[in-house]
């Protein structure tokens, strides 16, 4: 074997034991560089967490989510509980704001459409269509964003006082109101005893039907001896008896401080009366006519379009003309008859004012009797808005409500979902890595 014959032999036995070396060497390093990427990635894990965290931290203090429910039955019709329109987004109203800003105690630092702009109402089911009907949300989602970063003030904490703020403001708008209630003194000023007496009758009558009306929402409420049915009894009473007898004794005395006024009204109304009375009893007549005038034969063959109970139509013989001509007349009659009855009790009263010569002593007792009764009213009225407010107060809160909710924030600020959002930065960095790698051949290690 000659030289060149050995150094080939040589170099054969040599190549076995460098390739191995080489490739020890080779996985060495990638040990290395594993442990190295392991660790910057670990480390970006727990930034990139902790990052989200505190982000979410942050959202959170800075937003507060409620559920408004209204809850009574023209809601679902779009009412509210007296039968005005309601649109739930009158809550970002300037008088609401308004209201809520006072409430924080931030009056001049904060404006109201500024807080206004971090409301976001939403429905909290959206309106359905179920055949011909459609239904109505009655559950909006309230959401504030505390952008202004009010001082001293959470957004959880600002978003009950705008729902308070609200609620106060939907209460005296849109529940029923006790102005009726309100029976001061200068309400009875009048020029003459028969029209202050009018005008206790109008009062009395004004607060039977508020609770009349009480009455038909809930006859068996009661606060302590009082109750609802009492104080109707009560008024009636006044109204039949007690306003009665002094209408009689004014007349029997002939007590009138504005004796000349008073005749020359009374004698005007007589007068428009009688002309509403000749109007009244002309119209029967012409229906009276016009019945008298129709062919009867027309009845057996003519079909008339006509309502059911149900307000559905048919065609039928017997609900012809001559029926509509023969209410019209019926109406008109009577009419004419609650006309010709004002009419004589105005002529009574007018003959009686001007024959009579009241008495001093006559007068001076008509005065301490209207003030009497006046403070009798004033005493029921103040008996009735005191029934009224706990009657309030106990259904009030069936109107409308507040509850706090958990509204879920998206993914990426979620606890839950952090450690998903982490391992998918990681995974795309590993692969970003690893193309790299392939690209450069390895060089990048």
């Amino acid at each position: 074997m000659d030289a060149k014959e050995r150094r080939i032999s040589r170099g054969r036995g040599r190549a076995p034991a460098e390739r191995a070396g080489r490739i020890t060497l080779a996985l060495r390093g990638t040990r290395d560089w594993a442990k190295r990427q392991c660790a910057a990635l670990m480390g970006c894990a727990l930034l990139i967490a902790l990052a989200l965290s505190c982000l979410h931290l942050a959202a959170s203090r800075d937003t507060a989510h409620v559920t408004l429910s209204l809850q009574y039955e023209q809601a679902a019709q779009g009412l509210a509980p007296n039968g005005a329109r309601l649109s739930l987004y009158e809550i970002k109203s300037s008088e609401v704001m308004e209201r809520a800003i006072a409430y924080a105690g931030l009056t001049g630092r904060a404006e109201p459409q500024e807080l206004a702009d971090c409301l976001v109402i939403r429905p909290a089911s959206e309106a359905s269509v179920s055949g011909e009907r459609t239904f109505i949300c009655t559950a909006y989602t309230i959401t504030l964003n505390d952008r202004l970063h009010l001082p001293g003030r959470s957004a959880e904490a600002m978003l009950s006082l705008v729902c308070k703020a609200y609620k106060d403001v939907f209460y005296s708008r849109y529940t029923d109101k006790q102005t009726v209630l309100d029976v001061s003194d200068a309400f009875f000023e009048a020029d003459d005893d028969l029209m202050q007496l009018e005008l206790i009758r109008i009062k009395a009558n004004q607060l039977a039907r508020f609770v009349n009306d009480r009455l038909k929402e809930n006859k068996n409420f009661s606060y302590g001896a009082l109750s609802f049915s009492s104080l109707y009894r009560q008024l009636d009473r006044f109204v039949q008896y007690d306003v009665a007898n002094l209408s009689a004794y004014l007349l029997e005395n002939g007590i009138a401080r504005d004796r000349e006024g008073l005749l020359a009204m009374l004698d005007y109304k007589i007068r428009m009366n009688t002309l509403r009375y000749d109007r009244a009893v002309a119209a029967s007549r012409v229906d009276s006519e016009a019945i008298r005038l129709y062919d009867e034969a027309m009845s057996a063959v003519v079909m008339i379009p006509t309502a059911d109970a149900d307000g559905g139509y048919y065609m039928s013989r017997t609900q012809t003309g001559m029926d509509d001509f023969a209410a019209h007349a019926d109406e008109k009659l009577g009419e004419a008859a609650q006309v010709q009855a004002v009419i004589a009790y105005d002529r009574y009263v007018s003959g009686k004012l001007a024959g009579a010569a009241p008495r001093p002593e006559a007068e001076q007792k008509a005065d301490e009797m209207i003030r009497a009764m006046q403070a009798r009213l004033q005493t029921i009225a103040a008996q009735i808005r005191q029934v009224d407010d706990a009657y309030v107060r106990q259904t009030r809160r069936e109107y409308i409500s507040f509850e706090k909710v958990e509204v879920p924030v998206p993914v990426a600020l979620d606890p839950a979902g952090t450690a998903a959002g982490t391992l998918a930065i990681l995974a795309a960095v590993l692969l970003g890595r690893f193309v790299l790698l392939a690209l450069t051949g390895g060089k990048g290690a």
